[in-house]
């Protein structure tokens, strides 16, 4: 099965050298559930964000179907 989102080195940073969000990649497959989960602060809102491209990052963000 091909995944509808996939995204590869996600790295999003607030000020040069210290990184929010560093190196996560990970696929979403169609007909999931997918939970992005951790600690306060350890960056999920800012994963998100990223993934909607609002935030500069440095990431392979790659859509392969409708969302």
């Amino acid at each position: 099965m091909e995944p509808v989102l996939q995204f590869l080195d996600v790295s999003v940073s607030y000020n040069p050298g210290v990184y929010a969000v560093r190196n996560v990649s990970a696929a979403i497959y169609p007909h999931t559930i997918t939970a992005v989960m951790g600690p306060s602060g350890c960056g999920k809102s800012t994963l998100l964000r990223a993934i909607n491209r609002m935030h500069d990052l440095y990431a392979n963000i790659k859509t392969t179907g409708q969302i």
